[in-house]
């Protein structure tokens, strides 16, 4: 006979209760029977505290699959000249910095040319052994406003000049960061600059 907040099951070898305590822990109690019984199930478990174990269960599941994940700090460098002072260095220490995005140089429009040129090439006086460089370039939105630049061509360029530093310095990076202050009226050729930057790059 079926009890309230409990299920009670009982098939040819045994017959059994369950219950759920004030802790939403559930208890089964097997008494075994000789004689055949029809199996039968009664649900008798409220639907609210049905719902609160579900819910208990499915919040235990999602945790226990997430990958917990250590976020990496890093710095940003937007000087022409790479030299850490004392500070910057007992900054990183301190805070186990272990990435510097470095900006190379940025590029604007030579108003003799009024083609691209890059502006600003850093110089390295300190060494960057013992980081992680990411080097940063930045372009000026009239680079990209100006109907005349060969799209393909400023990868090129972009990516040479880039290779440059990076082999002068003995530099192996993984990523490298445009940033570039566009508006609606550069948007689509700059994004067919980064599109075919990626295929570079």
């Amino acid at each position: 006979e079926a009890q309230n907040n409990n299920y009670i099951y009982c098939n040819r070898n045994f017959c059994g209760k369950l219950y759920v305590n004030s802790k939403y822990q559930m208890i089964l109690i097997i008494r075994t029977y000789q004689k055949q019984l029809k199996p039968y199930f009664y649900r008798t478990i409220q639907e609210a505290t049905l719902k609160k174990l579900l819910f208990i269960l499915l919040i235990c599941f999602v945790v226990s699959c997430q990958k917990q994940e250590k976020a990496t700090m890093a710095f940003y460098y937007w000087k022409t000249i790479f030299k850490l002072s004392q500070l910057e260095k007992t900054t990183l220490n301190k805070n186990h910095i272990k990435k510097i995005y470095l900006r190379y140089f940025d590029v604007a429009i030579n108003p003799k040319t009024n083609q691209p040129f890059p502006v600003g090439v850093i110089h390295f006086e300190d060494t960057t052994a013992g980081f992680t460089i990411g080097p940063v370039v930045y372009i000026k939105n009239d680079v990209m406003l100006n109907s005349s630049i060969d799209v393909n061509g400023l990868v090129s360029k972009i990516s040479k000049l880039i290779g440059q530093i990076n082999n002068k310095k003995n530099i192996s990076v993984q990523e490298i960061q445009i940033d570039c202050d566009w508006t609606l009226a550069s948007k689509d050729k700059y994004l067919h600059f980064i599109n075919e930057f990626k295929k570079t790059n």
